[in-house]
């Protein structure tokens, strides 16, 4: 399966978990610090998941590249955990005046794409082997992303790739050998 195929699983399954657990509240099994911290838990282990793809992804990716094993650089996600209640406790408040379903199913999805980003982001520019990158469009991509795409410009290694909320489209590594 693709990179791109794996985070879309990944982040579909971190949506199912947390819109379980809003439903487990809802139907009053869980408290509502309960639902906030079981949530908050849901995203953040998968945001390290994706974190953690995205690294084996690059180095897999560059492997193939350059001919040789290229290892992981060990990225890691960062300790979030009090960022992620407070979103999620500020959807939990907002119940009942909107639709919390859809914007908590936004964010579980968008949470594990950013974090994935951040991810090939931060292992490109610790791999030692890259030197810059042009974008390249998950499938299905927004017209936003495709503009930015067009003209293939290499950005340097060091330029963190502009992204927007749910978008999973990752920059292409650019080595010397390729340049």
């Amino acid at each position: 399966m693709s990179y791109h195929g794996t985070l879309e699983r990944l982040t579909d399954d971190v949506q199912a978990k947390v819109l379980a657990t809003f439903e487990a509240w809802q139907a009053g099994e869980l408290t509502q610090d309960q639902f906030v911290q079981l949530a908050a838990a849901q995203v953040a282990q998968g945001n390290a998941r994706a974190v953690t793809l995205a690294d084996l992804a690059l180095a897999t990716e560059l492997s193939v590249t350059l001919g040789t094993v290229q290892p992981t650089v060990g990225v890691v996600a960062p300790d979030d955990q009090d960022r992620l209640r407070d979103g999620l406790l500020t959807l939990a408040l907002a119940a009942g005046t909107v639709d919390v379903t859809a914007r908590l199913a936004r964010f579980a999805f968008a949470e594990p794409a950013a974090a994935a980003q951040r991810g090939w982001n931060d292992a490109m520019r610790e791999s030692g082997v890259v030197i810059g990158w042009v974008r390249r469009l998950d499938p299905g991509a927004c017209e936003l992303c495709a503009s930015w795409a067009r003209g293939g410009y290499m950005f340097p290694k060091d330029l963190t790739m502009i992204h927007h909320p749910g978008c999973r489209c990752t920059p292409q590594p650019i080595t010397e050998e390729e340049k």
